[in-house]
């Protein structure tokens, strides 16, 4: 889980942004689990505004489910679910990309604790201010501060983020990026394969960056490393720019 930035609505064309506000005047007038909401949804979906608007998630997220950060991401979900929160149905900021497994895992639960949401959403609250790392197993770790840690506590239990084949494939980024780290302290000059590998397994499209990102921010074993490679090669700093 990583900290996500959600562009302004203005990616959309003003003809869907018209389209969502006249599809939510409707959701408006529902209750809780009418079942007019998924035949609302389901139409805005095959319709161009709804294709628009995966798109443009798509592209602000790289595929990537804002969740697990698998490049997998295979619906458009609400963070807020819509057949409990009908008037969130149709706002731009409720909007996420999600992957079916933690989809299905989120489901229509939606719990609070003194009135803020227990699950966290990344695209408003940065993942790094509830978990730490386990760099050795790829464990997402709730902080122990008693403020912070339900809310990171129900997000790893009710999202499933510690199930495998997760753990070990974030392990499986870290020694890459690790590996490759190492290869551009050791190499005088650094190659240029081992610059064009680092950049692409640090590009923003790529999966498991929340646990490089430890590695960039946080103390940790391989802290050195990092900061030997970012002195070798500067140009590291502009590849983890946009999510570190």
């Amino acid at each position: 889980m990583i900290r996500l930035y959600r562009p302004s609505d203005t990616v959309l064309s003003q003809a869907v942004r018209k389209d969502m506000a006249t599809a939510q005047a409707t959701a408006n007038t529902y209750s809780r689990n009418d079942p007019e909401i998924e035949r609302q949804w389901n139409n805005f979906r095959r319709r161009k505004a709804g294709q628009e608007v995966w798109n443009a998630l798509t592209n602000a997220y790289h595929s990537k489910c804002v969740f697990c950060e698998r490049v997998n991401a295979k619906t458009l979900d609400h963070f807020r679910p819509k057949e409990r929160y009908p008037k969130k149905m149709f706002r731009w900021n409720n909007l996420l990309l999600c992957c079916s497994d933690c989809n299905r895992s989120k489901g229509n639960q939606f719990l609070f604790r003194d009135s803020v949401p227990l699950l966290l959403d990344p695209t408003t609250r940065d993942p790094a201010e509830f978990f730490e790392w386990d760099t050795t197993t790829g464990a997402l770790i709730a902080i122990s501060e008693p403020a912070r840690q339900p809310y990171a506590m129900h997000t790893l239990n009710q999202l499933e983020l510690n199930d495998q084949p997760l753990q070990g494939e974030r392990v499986a980024k870290l020694k890459a990026v690790v590996y490759l780290l190492a290869r551009v302290v050791r190499e005088q000059p650094v190659e240029g394969d081992t610059r064009e590998q680092l950049q692409a397994e640090l590009h923003p499209s790529r999966p498991y960056l929340g646990i490089i990102r430890f590695l960039f921010r946080q103390p940790n074993t391989f802290r050195p490393l990092v900061d030997a490679s970012r002195a070798k090669l500067p140009e590291i700093d502009s590849w983890v720019k946009p999510w570190l």
